[in-house]
């Protein structure tokens, strides 16, 4: 499709789908991407046709295509000679175990019943028993307990927590719920999803130590931080369980707070105050020059400047560690691309997870995609400051041995 600019055509599609958006409310991802496979697709022919003065349009026929989370139905142009394909359309599903697993496991995860798995194989032209569903089903369920209770390595350089929200169908109802999502980056910058935990109701410290003695039964032994946002209950669990350990609260999530805490003028200037710290040589400079910052502002907010003050030295901890690693364990951002990962996949299930089983599924499956692509190369800066880190976890543990 050389003649065709792809990147113009997909601009002007996105564009009519925003107007669309904005007149008629939030249409599903899914239809974007449906318009924007079929118009290329007609490009795409009409450049070929008008290489063949002989051969003519002759409409379209139909075809599902199911890509990642999603199962597109797609009007695919045809030609009067039958000789003209799409390049961008991949071929047609074959029966072959790969493939038919790998679909099998995509409807699974967004929670269609057997019959509507049966309808859309057979639309695809494949043709297996409610026995053979419900054998993926049971092996996908087999893998995500064996993942929940796999072997931990016992030391790491940073422990990410999160939260991400979601609608659950549970016992009938669909209830909010909180997945509460562990990542970790060991001494040599490998990362790798520790655990998954979904929650309903309110946090407190009897919940994070079940979380985090889960972790611990499981090999998890010597952070030498937990890096989280300021969750209820939490920062007094990890002082139980790790003691040795430093609990970063995130720093980006600080800024963020700032602006709602402070007026805008102030706002600006004190996240400006906060940058530069950032910068500071180590953690008893930056510590100072943090509690300088809150007492110019102590007058005007002294509420919130006490708040600050009291938790400065968790909000500063990654001063503690070398100045190229920094970025990486001061935010818990990276697990806030698993949780954009999440949901992407939820937006085909009418807003919600079909069960607290397919939820976990689709974190299983999450993961599992993020540990074959982004995940499974190393952090190259804490790789090369893997010596230091490794003196910094020497002095911190192997002394108290």
């Amino acid at each position: 499709m050389k003649s065709v600019d792809k990147d113009k055509l997909i601009s002007e599609i996105v564009k009519s789908y925003l107007e669309e958006k904005e007149q008629k409310g939030s249409p599903p991802i899914r239809a974007l991407l449906e318009m924007l496979l079929d118009t290329l697709m007609k490009a795409e022919r009409d450049v070929y046709l008008k290489n063949a003065e002989s051969n003519k349009a002759n409409g379209y026929y139909n075809r599902s295509l199911t890509t990642g989370a999603f199962k597109l139905d797609l009007k695919v142009p045809r030609d009067r000679d039958g000789e003209f394909r799409p390049s961008i359309l991949p071929d047609r599903w074959r029966r072959s175990d790969s493939e038919y697993q790998a679909l099998l496991i995509s409807l699974i995860a967004n929670g269609y019943s057997k019959g509507e798995i049966r309808r859309t194989l057979r639309g695809l032209g494949l043709f297996y028993s409610e026995g053979d569903i419900e054998e993926i089903r049971v092996a996908l369920e087999e893998a995500v307990e064996d993942f929940k209770a796999r072997e931990l390595g016992s030391d790491w350089l940073a422990v990410f927590i999160d939260a991400y929200g979601c609608n659950v169908k549970e016992s009938g109802r669909v209830r909010k719920a909180q997945v509460y999502v562990v990542v970790g980056i060991d001494l040599g910058g490998g990362k790798e999803l520790l655990g998954f935990y979904v929650r309903f109701g309110q946090e407190s410290k009897s919940m994070w130590l079940e979380v985090l003695r889960d972790l611990i039964d499981r090999g998890l032994k010597r952070p030498l931080l937990v890096v989280s946002d300021d969750f209820k209950g939490l920062e007094d669990a990890v002082l139980e369980v790790f003691p040795l350990s430093d609990h970063q609260l995130c720093y980006v999530h600080l800024m963020r707070n700032i602006k709602r805490n402070l007026g805008r003028k102030d706002a600006s200037e004190f996240i400006m105050g906060l940058k530069r710290i950032a910068m500071a040589p180590d953690y008893e400079l930056g510590l100072e020059e943090f509690r300088e910052l809150c007492e110019r502002y102590r007058d005007r907010y002294p509420r919130y400047m006490e708040i600050l003050m009291r938790k400065a030295g968790s909000y500063l901890a990654f001063l503690k560690y070398p100045g190229d690693i920094r970025r990486f364990i001061y935010t818990t951002n990276l697990v806030e691309s698993f949780n954009s990962l999440m949901e992407v996949m939820r937006y085909e299930k009418r807003g919600h997870f079909q069960s607290v089983g397919l939820l976990e599924v689709n974190l299983y499956l999450a993961q599992r995609r993020l540990g074959e692509g982004r995940w499974s190369k190393v952090v190259g800066r804490i790789r090369a400051h893997s010596y230091e880190i490794k003196q910094i976890f020497a002095l911190r543990y192997l002394k108290e041995e």
